[in-house]
């Protein structure tokens, strides 16, 4: 625990001071891989709690391109401070989930919002880890780790950004995988708490 506080408050000394929290999006199914020309389309509810308590609703595609990346498109609403947003997340896979050896990628994403009256255009890139465990029966958990780094542009001027990320996608039936995430701001981005349900789609 000493040397994660340890590694955090390095993170936020190179990346910058802490000022006013922007959007964030979480990562939840993206980690999870489809097969080329599948499709899983989901719903997830998304708590920020960093500054103002907010609540929104984000609702996202997303494709199989290849065996290891995906792309997806997002959605999404609020109240408080958690505006209208849209936007695209791209990952691939470096060193794909096999065996033993956990999956380690690279993401990006883009993202359009609306927060207290402001256009923000947020650019994002992330280092990734995730790691397939199989359960009992035919469940199986998939828990994933992320630093999203990046800048947002907002009211003439940009802010560097970063976030630390965690979760885990559950499995109990061949569809259907559960998802429950925790966002932990760094700098210029929410702390956050999501969940949600994401159907997947095998295509003929």
């Amino acid at each position: 625990m000493k040397y994660f506080r340890s590694l955090l408050t390095l993170a936020a000394l190179l990346l910058g001071p802490l000022t006013p929290a922007q959007a964030s999006t979480s990562l939840t199914t993206l980690p999870r891989f489809i097969e080329p020309t599948h499709w899983a389309v989901g719903f997830e509810p998304e708590l920020a709690f960093s500054q103002n308590a907010s609540l929104a609703g984000v609702a996202k595609f997303t494709y199989g391109l290849s065996d290891w990346n995906n792309a997806q498109l997002f959605l999404g609403n609020g109240v408080g401070d958690r505006g209208f947003r849209a936007g695209t997340q791209l990952t691939a896979d470096v060193f794909p989930d096999y065996d033993g050896q956990p999956g380690i990628g690279f993401g990006g994403s883009v993202t359009y919002s609306r927060q207290a009256s402001l256009g923000e255009l947020a650019l994002s890139a992330y280092p990734y880890l995730h790691k397939s465990l199989s359960l009992k029966g035919a469940n199986e958990i998939e828990p994933y780790l992320a630093l999203p780094v990046g800048v947002t542009f907002v009211d003439g001027k940009y802010l560097r950004t970063s976030q630390l990320i965690m979760g885990a996608l559950f499995q109990n039936t061949r569809h259907f995988r559960y998802s429950f995430e925790i966002g932990m701001a760094i700098n210029n981005t929410d702390s956050f708490l999501a969940g949600g349900v994401t159907y997947y789609h095998d295509a003929p």
